[in-house]
């Protein structure tokens, strides 16, 4: 539709000429309940044996919005004329964000991992080696994360969130009865901090509700609490430091005041989660732009026969358009002839750019020419 969804395909549509052999060849019965039309599903089709070309077409695209339109795709409709008003398109487009959860648990599509994922499950999000333009300090882009890819799943999605949240208020508890009990030099208290710390995911959230304690005791008049919270996380890091040689020699020359603030530091924004953040956390990144996309494409093949459709002549053609809008910065960035783009570092300045536009083929031949 005009001003449509951000995510969508065209198709040109036909009309004119008579239903041959072939065409009625088209309405096959399916497996089970399922009757194609090039997957389109449909009811008893002995009527169309004999039929024009024009009540074919209706037939058809009786069918085929059916099927977008419904629950099996949930897709939005519309038409319009192309730019020359030879054509008329059926503009598919896919907006619901719960349809597309829906539609990815159903299909089966992969998406990336987000940083934060790894963050609250104590682990650092891989990266790809720098570049030499990196290492030379010519490309000053950070460096890339390479997370893992996993098949969409919304109960994992969920059970990741429900899991953080148990941690969260398992920590809590823990750190409250560590209070209550507080004896340093205890051998019960410090076998209690190393267990704790002795799990990636656990010691996350323990740095995070600590660190939130922290950051609330500067503005409290409890010095109490306040000197408790700062003992058990110098105690914690202490534990961690042992297998960090480096980080450890570092923070002994040091005051202790210094040192408290370097930790704080450590386990605060930008350098790791503050406590909104992982509750907030989500398992998979956004569905993008070129992944949805991709999901209209494999749930529309699940239903309709595409290609089967253009060479029997019932449509002329199938496309996702352009967005101009991202074309655009893709184009004064990465595209255009100026000579400050033109002479500048090989490198992959613009890949994630290219790759989520384009996809992953056409980036790779980037990758490499560069």
């Amino acid at each position: 539709p005009e001003g449509g969804g951000r995510h969508a395909e065209c198709i040109h549509l036909a009309d004119g000429g008579a239903l041959g052999a072939e065409e009625s060849g088209l309405l096959r019965q399916g497996a089970g309940r399922h009757c194609h039309v090039g997957g389109v599903l449909g009811r008893d089709l002995a009527a169309l044996a004999h039929v024009t070309w024009a009540e074919f077409l209706d037939e058809i695209w009786q069918r085929l919005l059916a099927v977008l339109e419904g629950e099996a795709c949930g897709f939005d409709l519309g038409y319009k004329p192309d730019i020359v008003e030879e054509h008329t398109l059926l503009c598919v487009a896919l907006r619901d964000p719960a349809t597309i959860d829906q539609l990815a648990d159903r299909v089966g599509i992969k998406l990336p991992i987000t940083e934060i994922a790894y963050n609250v499950k104590g682990l650092v999000c891989p990266k790809l080696p720098l570049t030499l333009g990196q290492r030379l300090g010519l490309n000053r882009a950070p460096q890339r994360p390479a997370p893992v890819y996993l098949d969409y799943n919304s109960s994992r999605k969920g059970q990741f969130k429900d899991e953080a949240a148990a941690r969260l208020r398992k920590v809590e508890g823990e750190l409250d009865k560590l209070i209550a009990e507080w004896k340093p030099a205890d051998h019960k208290t410090q076998s209690t901090i190393r267990a704790l710390m002795r799990s990636e995911d656990t010691r996350a959230a323990v740095m995070v509700v600590l660190v939130n304690r922290l950051r609330k005791d500067e503005l409290s008049a409890d010095q109490a609490s306040r000197q408790k919270h700062e003992e058990i996380f110098n105690k914690m890091n202490e534990v961690l430091e042992v297998a960090n040689a480096d980080l450890a020699y570092e923070l002994s020359g040091m005051t202790p005041e210094e040192r408290l603030q370097a930790r704080l530091l450590r386990w605060s924004p930008p350098h790791f989660l503050d406590l909104e953040t992982y509750r907030g956390a989500d398992l998979y990144s956004d569905f993008t732009h070129l992944s949805v996309l991709r999901l209209m494409k494999k749930r529309l093949a699940q239903f309709v026969d595409l290609a089967a459709l253009e060479k029997a002549g019932v449509i002329e053609g199938y496309f996702p358009p352009h967005d101009f809008a991202r074309l655009k910065g893709l184009a004064e960035e990465w595209g255009s002839l100026h000579p400050k783009n033109l002479i500048q570092w090989p490198g992959n300045q613009h890949l994630d750019q290219v790759r989520n536009y384009f996809g992953e083929e056409i980036a790779f031949l980037f990758d490499w020419l560069s």
